[in-house]
C-alpha cells in the first residue's frame, strides 16, 4: 500500500470533457506497475481504457476506504463539472459524517440524506425519471444522454444524475 497525494494525482491527470461539457472519466488511483493514472471511465473508453458501465460498487472489508474513494469521486465529479450539468443524490445511513465536508457543493439536489424513507422516496423519483428520459430519447431517436444533447437546444439539456449509496449492506438488512 502507498499514500497518494490527491493534488500531485490531479496535477497530472486529464479530463475527458465530451461535446456536451461532460466529463465522465474520474481518477480512482495510480496503476501499481507502470504509475500511471487510473480513471473510471463512465462515458467512454479515456487514457487506454475501455469505458466502464455506468453502475460501480465499492466493496471492502471495514476501514478499508470506500468511502474515502467515494469522497475523491464525488469531488471529482464536481471539481470537472458544472452544477447545471450534474446533480447527485447523495445517501449515508451514518448520519452523512463521512460527507459532512461535501455537504455544501452546488451539485447535491438536496441535503445528504439520512433516512431510509426518504432515501426511498428519492430512488422511485430517480426511476420516474429514467423512464420519462428514455421516452425522450425515443421520441428523438438517440440512445442515451450526450446523443440527446447533440440535438437539443442547451437550455433543453438534462443534468447527469449521480445516485450514490453509501453503507448500502446496513439497509439491506432492513425490512
Amino acid at each position: 500500500r502507498q499514500t497518494i497525494s490527491l493534488s500531485e494525482v490531479w496535477a497530472r491527470r486529464k479530463i475527458n470533457r465530451s461535446a456536451s461539457g461532460v466529463n465522465l472519466s474520474f481518477i480512482i488511483g495510480v496503476k501499481e506497475i507502470d504509475g500511471e493514472l487510473l480513471y473510471l471511465n463512465l462515458g467512454a473508453s479515456f487514457e487506454n481504457l475501455e469505458q466502464h458501465a455506468p453502475h460501480t460498487l465499492i466493496a471492502g472489508a471495514t476501514g478499508s476506504g470506500k468511502s474515502v474513494l467515494l469522497q475523491n469521486l464525488i469531488i471529482d465529479i464536481c471539481a470537472t463539472n458544472s452544477p447545471n450539468l450534474i446533480g447527485i443524490y447523495l445517501i449515508d445511513p451514518k448520519m452523512g459524517v463521512d460527507y459532512a465536508n461535501l455537504e455544501e457543493l452546488p451539485h447535491l439536489k438536496e441535503q445528504i440524506i439520512i433516512e431510509q424513507d426518504r432515501a426511498i422516496e428519492v430512488l422511485e423519483f430517480l426511476v420516474q425519471e429514467m423512464d420519462d428520459r428514455y421516452l425522450k430519447f425515443r421520441s428523438e431517436k438517440v440512445k442515451d444522454l450526450e446523443a440527446y444533447f447533440r440535438i437539443v437546444y442547451e437550455d433543453e439539456r438534462l443534468p447527469v444524475l449521480w445516485f450514490v449509496h453509501d453503507e448500502f449492506a446496513e439497509w439491506m438488512l432492513v425490512d
